[in-house]
């Protein structure tokens, strides 16, 4: 019985669900770029389809009804239990029609601004040692709205062979003396989603409804443990060929296009407090869309 009950128990703690498919139901042909997304009680984990529609995803289940949710343009939303999923190696969506003249538009568009560094490109990289974070303290003296997405940009400028690594995201409350006062992530956010149109990945945070804080935002990224990036295949080593740590990096830029009062800072694991970067003369690239 004990036995029986440590194998139960090894299943449930880990595993890999890989290349499942999205597909379409009635012809079955791949669906590209589906967004994925699995729930457990404390995480939020994110992933992207390929154009092939085929999407690896690994993370950890904390019970058998973890859900995931998939959803595609022109196609019906669909939630399934992860382990069904896993065994069936696909998930199958089915097509949105829509009668064109009956319907009748009563939404408000709604209208969204930028905060944070608002160039487009970088001009250098910055790497991060495993399970340390980086990010911006964006003032918002008395703006208002919802935070719609987050923008990062993801990049090595040194390393050719850099390819995307899951990271955290995390956001506080704070102000100009305490950056980092509360964190107001309403969940373990782990992001699976490669760069896009430039480098940049796009976080949808909509369905948080994560009203902007009073004072001010740090809105961080924080990297994995070794284990974890060694674990999932990510990484072979800690440390690359070009004896560099194997973890994540993110853009740089000037600071002549920032939210005014815009600062940067960095966490270690080992600290209990955030540094500013004061003496950098760039910026983290990292963007908020709002939403009035």
């Amino acid at each position: 019985m004990k036995l029986i009950l440590v194998v139960i128990f090894s299943f449930i703690s880990h595993y890999l669900l890989s290349q499942t498919i999205i597909i379409e139901n009635n012809e079955g042909k791949p669906i590209p770029y589906a967004h994925v997304q699995i729930f457990n009680k404390t995480s939020h984990y994110i992933f992207s389809a390929n154009q092939d529609g085929a999407v690896s995803i690994s993370y950890t289940p904390r019970t058998k009804k973890d859900s995931i949710k998939v959803t595609a343009i022109g196609y019906q939303m669909k939630v399934v239990l992860a382990s069904r999923a896993i065994k069936n190696k696909q998930i199958r969506l089915n097509a949105s029609s829509v009668e064109i003249d009956e319907i009748t538009i009563t939404a408000k568009k709604s209208q969204s601004y930028k905060l944070g560094n608002l160039k487009k490109r970088s001009i250098l990289s910055s790497s991060l040692s495993f399970e340390a974070q980086k990010g911006i303290y964006i003032p918002i003296k008395n703006k208002k709205g919802i935070i719609k997405s987050v923008r990062i940009y993801m990049q090595d400028i040194f390393d050719k062979e850099f390819k995307f690594r899951p990271f955290k995201l995390r956001l506080y409350e704070g102000n100009e003396f305490n950056p980092a006062k509360k964190e107001i992530t309403p969940t373990e956010i782990i992001i699976h989603l490669e760069p896009k149109g430039g480098n940049w990945v796009e976080i949808n945070l909509s369905q948080y409804q994560i009203s902007l804080p009073k004072e001010g935002i740090l809105v961080a990224i924080q990297a994995m443990s070794a284990e974890y990036y060694i674990k999932n295949k990510w990484i072979e080593s800690k440390y690359s060929k070009k004896n560099v740590v194997n973890s994540i990096s993110i853009g740089l830029s000037s600071k002549n296009k920032i939210t005014e009062g815009t600062k940067a800072y960095k966490k270690y694991k080992q600290w209990n407090y955030w540094s500013d970067e004061v003496w950098n003369d760039n910026c983290y690239m990292i963007q908020l869309i709002i939403e009035k």
